[in-house]
């Protein structure tokens, strides 16, 4: 009896002072794949008590020079568990591309390694102009073929745009997307023969580009 109850008691201790993991944490720019340095992290547990969710902080800490940072966590069966870094908008604002705010963990005896991404603003504006006209029978498609970085509407060979004749236009406005490449196709037809070309633009960081299509 002795012996059960110290081996009860030493169970209840386990559980509740619970076993440390390991955790290791990355914030990269998807586009450039750098890490993004100094960048404060925290992570956060919770538990339901009386229909009531409690949290507590558990660890913070800050990304080193490259991005990144490891330390032991101890996890206890009975919370569940979340991590989260500040974004590296220096002003507030969000970044155009966020794979996830806030990434959970709860299982116990598993170490984990998290990557957040972040993908600052670029801007973008299409002028497409037929230098060649031969007349109404000109026929213009452009197709959107795919982008470096996810986050913003247009999906994988979606038809942007379509026009005949001697076409001559440019964007209004410039749309925000998440910096990096993106790939575009477009076709040109002219007296009844089509040709196809290929392109990929890079956006930088806060830049405006206009786009310039001449056929």
């Amino acid at each position: 009896m002795k012996y059960f109850l110290i081996l009860m008691l030493g169970s209840l201790f386990l559980f509740s002072c619970g076993k440390k993991r390991m955790i290791k944490v990355s914030a990269i720019n998807p586009a450039t794949g750098e890490g993004y340095a100094y960048l404060p992290f925290k992570v956060t547990s919770s538990k339901s008590v009386f229909m009531e969710t409690q949290y507590k902080t558990e660890y913070e800490g800050e990304l080193d020079e490259n991005g990144q940072a490891a330390f032991e966590l101890r996890q206890k069966n009975s919370r569940s568990y979340s991590i989260a870094t500040s974004t590296p908008n220096d002003d507030g604002s969000l970044p155009c591309y966020i794979n996830d705010a806030s990434m959970s963990f709860s299982k116990p005896g598993t170490n984990y390694n998290f990557q957040f991404e972040y993908a600052p603003c670029a801007y973008l504006k299409l002028k497409i102009e037929n230098v060649n006209c031969e007349g109404a029978g000109d026929n213009f498609k452009l197709y959107f073929e795919g982008k470096q970085v996810p986050g913003d509407e247009f999906q994988d060979g979606t038809l942007m745009s379509e026009h005949d004749g001697c076409v001559s236009l440019e964007s209004d406005n410039f749309l925000e997307y998440p910096m990096g490449e993106r790939y575009y196709k477009w076709e040109v037809t002219r007296s009844g023969t089509t040709e196809t070309f290929h392109d990929t633009i890079y956006l930088e960081e806060n830049e405006q580009r206009v786009y310039e299509i001449l056929y």
